[in-house]
């Protein structure tokens, strides 16, 4: 992969779809080099019902961390549950932090 700088909207089982997509087409609209990173397998069903397919897993984005500045996460605090069962998630969100990465949550949490 090249050195530009990359953004990962995470996705996993119960995550918002709409969420997921509007901010994955928004990006690349910008023409920012965006993924589909997924914490559950490579096809996931959403919130509503939907699957999506994922571009990468989480070994390749943990890899890809470095060159990363944004991290969205489009899930409610039970699919964020779900998500951080996974070592590999946690450890995604680690080192985006140590790297600066900015990491937005929607819905946020009134304190965040």
């Amino acid at each position: 992969m090249d050195g530009e700088e990359k953004a990962f909207v995470l996705w996993g089982e119960g995550c918002d779809e709409a969420l997921a997509v509007a901010w994955v087409s928004h990006l690349r609209a910008e023409g920012r080099r965006v993924y589909l990173v997924g914490g559950n397998g490579r096809r996931v069903r959403g919130k509503y019902g939907v699957r999506l397919v994922c571009d990468m897993g989480l070994d390749q984005a943990v890899a890809l961390v470095s060159q990363t500045v944004l991290v969205i996460l489009p899930c409610d605090e039970f699919a964020l549950g779900t998500l951080r069962r996974d070592p590999r998630f946690e450890k995604l969100l680690h080192l985006a932090g140590q790297a600066g990465a900015q990491i937005l949550r929607y819905p946020a949490m009134p304190d965040e």
